[in-house]
């Protein structure tokens, strides 16, 4: 990829996905494997602003119009089953197609109806309604992750997670008939079914019921060319190398250093006073990064994105961008980011790299099961999280050193953020909340 383009698709991912980290949650077997029985309120994972943090596969969610409601996890059949049969018995006949956007409305979720949630591991998935009641004709947008039926206004709703949009737009539908489908359902399908108190949620959003796979990945040795590396940042071949008893190797010309640590982690930092302005807009920092980025290093997946923008010292125009990447469709997280550069009034002081490059990794052949995510709240409860405003798996960087990367449930709570070990349970890391989770 060219460095123009890296720059437009990061810049774009900047705005469009609002600059925060895309997880993932898969639904496991839940019928086979429940989970321990506990109150609904303490399973519950609240919806941060932003809806692209979490998405929810295969759920559906009963309301009764008393802030109150059912949560059903039917299996992939049963749900396409739910989800066909009530848009077919769906009925425009007298209205007039006029859907009505506007940004996602929680409480339209609070009246009588049935929420049908088919979010896809990857958001961007919606489901097919071409051949539905709501096809071509009726569809207000081409990808549509979710539909609410509201019994009592006898409206529908379609949403779109990407943008953070919904449509409504009224139709007839028998309340009767799509009571009857949901009872089948759970009778066939012995469907877990859940108290919901919606006055008690930031939205829906749930965690996954059941055991999750997720494969060990292992790493290919690569030696990091060294003399490149230092030629990026030094090409006058002025600066002398500083050999450390941790095995890191320094690199300075007394102005401008680099510490290159084993494992492909390095940290440069530079004394250098900006010559622009003292005031830069972020875009102008992004753009400078990503092209100091690409000349340094590179980038290590096409997956790249900037997962966050923290104004240090707004008076002299200083700022930390942090950046991150996926790998087999899950984040790569580190006790620090991924790739973090700091900038002041345009120029680099500070650029920390962390990571594994996904070409240098294959999947272990055996399937693992990792905890129940009821075991990881637990745990981080345990440890005094605060209320949980995200929740999701990744790989952990901090393995790394052991030629693997582990799987880790990474939980960001009101007051500390926890990373547990995926396989054993055990906490890899836990740190208070600076500013926000």
């Amino acid at each position: 990829m060219s460095r123009e383009a890296l720059k437009s698709y990061l810049l774009i991912a900047m705005v469009g996905l609002s600059v925060v980290l895309t997880t993932y949650l898969v639904v496991g077997t839940a019928n086979e494997h429940p989970p321990i029985d506990q109150g609904f309120e303490s399973v519950y994972v609240g919806r941060v602003p932003d809806y692209n943090d979490l998405v929810v596969p295969w759920q559906t969610v009963i309301t009764s119009g008393k802030e109150e409601g059912r949560l059903l996890n039917p299996n992939v059949d049963s749900y396409y089953f739910l989800v066909e049969n009530i848009i077919d018995s769906l009925s425009f006949d007298g209205l007039r197609v006029n859907w009505v956007m506007s940004g996602i409305d929680l409480n339209e979720l609070k009246s009588e109806g049935v929420f049908l949630n088919y979010g896809h591991w990857d958001s961007s998935v919606g489901f097919d309604l071409t051949s539905t009641p709501l096809g071509e004709e009726y569809l207000p947008y081409p990808e549509i992750h979710a539909v609410y039926f509201n019994a009592d206004s006898q409206r529908i709703a379609v949403f779109n997670y990407e943008l953070g949009a919904m449509w409504t737009q009224q139709a007839h539908f028998n309340t009767d008939y799509v009571t009857e489908l949901i009872e089948e359902v759970e009778r066939q399908d012995r469907t877990l079914v859940y108290p919901l108190d919606l006055n008690k949620s930031d939205g829906i959003v749930f965690a996954p019921h059941g055991r999750q796979e997720m494969l060990r990945l292992i790493i290919s040795p690569r030696e990091t060319d060294l003399s490149a590396l230092k030629q990026s940042f030094f090409p006058a071949l002025t600066a002398r190398e500083i050999q450390e008893k941790d095995g890191s190797t320094i690199v300075t010309d007394g102005v401008s250093g680099l510490r290159i640590y084993p494992d492909d982690v390095f940290e440069y930092t530079s004394t250098k006073e900006s010559s622009g302005p003292v005031y830069l807009p972020v875009r102008e920092n992004l753009e400078i990064a990503i092209d100091f980025i690409g000349k340094h290093g590179g980038w290590p997946a096409r997956s790249s994105y900037l997962r966050r923008v923290n104004k240090v010292d707004a008076f002299h125009s200083e700022v930390q961008l942090d950046f991150g990447y996926y790998a087999y469709g899950y984040p790569l997280v580190a006790d620090d980011s991924s790739i973090e550069v700091t900038l002041q009034g345009g120029k680099v002081t500070r650029y920390y790299r962390n990571t594994v490059s996904p070409v240098n990794l294959e999947v272990e052949s055996v399937n693992r099961n990792v905890i129940n995510y009821l075991f990881a709240l637990n745990i981080a409860e345990r440890e005094e999280v605060g209320r949980v405003r995200k929740m999701y798996l990744a790989y952990h960087l901090g393995t790394k050193k052991d030629g693997v990367l582990d799987p880790v449930w990474v939980i960001k709570g009101e007051h500390k953020n926890i990373y547990i070990q995926g396989y054993t349970g055990d906490i890899v890391e836990i740190s208070a909340v600076q500013g926000g989770a």
